[in-house]
């Protein structure tokens, strides 16, 4: 479970940053329209990183039933 626990931290850990692209991209914006992209952004990247976590648990669930109906 270490690879799973590392891969989960790296995933939330991208929620409290900003590639260059999103930052320039925001730098771009009226400062009237910043407060909203940056909080679509934020909603976007927690989107992704459930989605990402689920998928894993999914994927354990599938190899740990894999493995019960092998040893039967």
């Amino acid at each position: 479970m270490n690879a799973v626990d590392g891969a989960v931290r790296k995933a939330l850990s991208t929620l409290n940053s900003n590639t260059s692209a999103e930052t320039h991209f925001l730098n771009s914006l009226k400062p009237e329209d910043r407060p909203k992209a940056e909080a679509q952004l934020m909603l976007q990247k927690q989107q992704e990183v459930t989605a990402f976590i689920s998928n894993m648990l999914k994927k354990l669930h599938e190899i740990s039933m894999s493995v019960i109906n092998n040893i039967k």
